[in-house]
Parts: C-alpha cells; structure tokens; sequence
C-alpha cells in the first residue's frame, strides 16, 4: 500500500514538472543569460610564467673530487623577490607605479634549484615586461657574483639561465565561462521547478 501510495506521489511529481515545463524551462533559460551576461562583463586576467635555473660554482678539490656551490640559495633568492627587491628596481626602469604593480607569485620547486614567478593580470604586455626586467636584474646580480669566482684556479662556472622566459597563456585564468553557465543552468532548473510547484499549490489552494 505505501509503495502504491509512493509510486502514484511521484508520478504527480512528474505530471507537475511537463505540466509546468514552460515556466520551468523560462526560469532556466534566464538564468543562464544572467550568468552568460555577467561572466562576459568581468574581467580576463591571464598567467604570464617565467622560469629560471639558478647557475653552480663548480670547485676542484685535490686531483678528482669536485665541489658544487650554487650560486645563491633558491629559497633565500625567493624571499628576496617576495621582499620587493628586485620590484623596487623593475618599477623604476619600467616607470611603474607602486600601486600599478601587480603581485608576484614565487615557487621554488621542491628538490630543484629552479625560481618560478607568475602574474595574473588583465595588463599582459606590461606583467611580460616587469618579469623579463627582474629575470635581467637576477642574471646580472649572478653574473656579478660568478665574475669574483672566474680567476680563481679550478672554478668552473655554470651560469643562471632563463628556462622559460615570460610567456602568456593562451586562455584567462578566469572567469570559468563553461563552469558559471552549468551551475547557473543547475540552480536554474532548481528553481524552476520549485516555482513550477509554488504555482500549482498556489492554483489548487486559491479558491479554497
């Protein structure tokens, strides 16, 4: 008896939803022009990443064994960049505001000895600049350090090098068009078909 009475519950449920399948698909296409609308109206930032390998001091000790120093430790040249030592620099050679510039994500990959910066940003011209000016101020500081070590006998010098130079991706990082139009479409059909209930509850019990 209850799985009849539960069985008859659903098929009402189901003769509500084509019965209001209008109203519900109206509710479902106008939230999907809202969020078309409003996702295409905010901003596109895009990555801009470069990468850089960190160059070694290769020192001979006696006749065969050898010593590798690197250059500058990886994690200390990351806090220097977190710090805004290079960016100090990077905005006056650029003649970029501080308030302009935008902020620097730095990783050090576990294990490597490779410096990682990106930037999101809607300026992709200008965040390709300042990252191709603070690769030139690392690669000159590391030249400077490499150079006291040159004369030196048995040294051998591997220098800091650009492993990727700033590159642009070719899709935004945000908004997620695809993404915001499912849920939007989600959320849609959920009210839709709540509306589509409210009103036959609304007609039934009018009158009464």
């Amino acid at each position: 008896m209850y799985q009849e009475e539960k069985e008859i519950d659903l098929i009402d449920y189901i003769k509500i939803i084509l019965k209001r399948k209008l109203l519900i698909f109206v509710v479902f296409l106008i939230f999907i022009i809202i969020a078309g609308v409003a996702t295409s109206s905010l901003p596109r930032p895009y990555k801009i990443d470069t990468s850089l390998e960190i160059g070694k001091i290769t020192e001979k000790i006696g006749l065969v064994e050898r010593r590798e120093v690197i250059l500058e430790n990886p994690e200390q040249l990351a806090q220097k960049i977190k710090g805004d030592v290079y960016g100090i620099l990077a905005r006056e050679e650029l003649n970029i505001s501080e308030r302009d510039y935008p902020e620097i994500e730095v990783n050090n990959p576990e294990n490597t000895d490779l410096i990682v910066l990106k930037i999101k940003s809607t300026e992709v011209q200008k965040a390709k600049n300042i990252l191709e000016e603070i690769n030139r101020l690392i690669l000159e500081e590391h030249q400077q350090i490499a150079g006291k070590k040159v004369e030196v006998a048995g040294v051998e010098i591997e220098s800091t090098k650009v492993i990727k130079p700033p590159t642009i991706s070719e899709d935004p990082t945000s908004p997620k068009f695809l993404l915001n139009i499912i849920l939007a479409g989600s959320l849609g059909i959920f009210m839709g078909v709540f509306l589509a209930f409210s009103k036959e509850w609304w007609d039934k019990n009018k009158d009464k």
